[in-house]
């Protein structure tokens, strides 16, 4: 059974209570590898750090506590949601799980400002149950989605839930996407959107899904000094996408020339140890892996094929001074620049070793790489992309731009006697008292709450302050 983790926070004050909704694509057992499972620290911890009247909920099969900064730890509640690791499994898996997700959130009685999905596929159910089947009808919805499963990603699939990625990002006011190659490929490749949607439609698409490229954690480009054979990084799953396959006949064929280097990757799944020239590595923590890729690491490389989403495991490198050899067509002209000379054209196995020869062959070309990529990685910092490049926080977190009733109705007078009446009152008397449920809704009348003074909103309920 799962069970909501409960953080006591006093009286503090969190004017808006988000509830974060996964997406989990890797393996549990290599659960710290997983894109998102890498990127929600950032997300709190930025948004705790700029909005302390925010508290958030997470949903995950794991908690990321140890990620997150002591000091927030009041801001931000965990709670146990198993969510199937398998791609397909997890995105056709939702509706058996609501009643578990009414459970563990409560939220019947717990109202929720924001709902921050992660899972276009379950956006348009979570909509449903939270707006039509909770007191949450005051809710505004955001999304972000890494990945899109679409016939180019996965050529193995018989039928996808693109479909409902779209009817999920249509209900928010805003989805994130990591690159404008991608969202230009969502919505105008004629596979995708256009196979549905009228140009209404998809002029729709083009408003609410923007551009919300991720960032790096600590830049380190201080020099290091090679020796032996050099290293070079393979470090992403397995799958027709990532172009495995060439990668390992590109490092046979380059093996047969010259035997001064060594392919590593850090994916259990990558089997690369069956070669003479791969090892397979494994790290625990994050802080292993990197100081493995700062002193070791040499050269990092991606074959992805024909679809890529913006590659964490391509900036874990790039923000270490470790430069990749990268495809072009894709996302990555906008991570590198146009202008980058590692990129080859994509799928032709002789341009990628020839671009792999020239860092090898050259220090001092690496050298220069390098230095022209310090720059650009420089402002690619978290904090920089989620404050200034991705959504207006300071419009979502405004109490006045949210839809609440009118002032002075039956249902506000009552909610105030009744805060008044005990000074302090959590969500779960005051729901009982207020008679709340699913055919009583509180949302509207919530918001409208939110701008009276004299009512302080708490992580676990109201309080009168006169």
């Amino acid at each position: 059974m799962s069970k909501k983790k409960s953080v006591r926070v006093g009286n503090r004050e969190y004017q808006f209570r988000m509830l974060i909704y996964p997406n989990i694509t890797t393996d549990v057992k290599e659960f710290r590898k997983d894109s998102y499972v890498k990127l929600l620290p950032h997300i709190i911890n930025t948004l705790c750090k700029k909005y302390p009247t925010v508290h958030m909920t997470y949903l995950l099969p794991r908690s990321i506590e140890h990620e997150l900064k002591p000091k927030f730890k009041d801001q931000v509640d965990y709670i146990h949601y198993e969510v199937p690791s398998s791609p397909n499994k997890m995105r056709t898996n939702f509706l058996m799980d609501s009643e578990l997700l009414a459970e563990i959130t409560d939220y019947k009685k717990n109202p929720y400002d924001i709902l921050y999905s992660h899972l276009p596929e379950h956006t348009l159910q979570l909509s449903n149950l939270f707006q039509n089947n909770s007191i949450n009808d005051g809710m505004r919805l955001i999304g972000y989605m890494h990945w899109a499963e679409t016939k180019r990603a996965n050529k193995s699939l018989k039928r996808s839930m693109l479909l409902m990625n779209y009817a999920g990002v249509l209900e928010c006011e805003e989805f994130g996407v990591n690159s404008k190659w991608l969202k230009d490929y969502l919505i105008h490749d004629k596979k995708n959107a256009k196979q549905w949607f009228n140009d209404q439609r998809l002029e729709e698409l083009e408003n609410i899904i923007q551009v919300h490229q991720l960032g790096v954690e600590k830049i380190d480009f201080t020099p290091k000094r090679y020796r032996g054979k050099k290293i070079i990084l393979w470090n992403h799953r397995v799958g027709n996408y990532t172009n495995f396959t060439m990668m390992c006949k590109a490092m046979s064929k380059l093996y047969k020339k010259r035997k001064d280097f060594e392919v590593h990757t850090t994916y259990g799944d990558a089997n690369v140890s069956r070669y003479k020239w791969g090892r397979n590595m494994n790290y625990p923590t994050n802080e292993e892996y990197k100081k493995y890729v700062k002193d070791q690491v040499y050269l990092h490389i991606n074959t992805f094929k024909s679809y890529s989403a913006w590659s964490i495991s391509t900036t874990d490198c790039l923000e270490l001074g470790i430069p990749t050899v990268t495809p072009n067509g894709l996302c990555y002209e906008e991570m590198l620049g146009d202008d980058y000379p590692l990129l080859y054209k994509q799928n032709d196995i002789d341009d990628f070793i020839s671009k792999v020869e020239m860092v090898l062959d050259s220090p001092k070309f690496r050298g220069e790489v390098v230095k022209k990529l310090k720059p650009r990685i420089t402002k690619m910092t978290w904090n920089k992309q989620i404050l200034n490049g991705w959504v207006d926080w300071d419009n979502l977190f405004d109490a006045t731009q949210y839809p609440m009733c009118g002032e002075g109705t039956v249902k506000i007078k009552n909610a105030t006697k009744l805060i008044r009446k005990y000074g302090e009152i959590n969500f779960s008397q005051f729901a009982r008292e207020m008679k709340l449920g699913s055919l009583t809704k509180f949302g509207l009348q919530r918001n409208r709450l939110r701008l009276n003074p004299k009512i302080k909103f708490t992580a676990d309920g109201y309080e009168w302050i006169g």
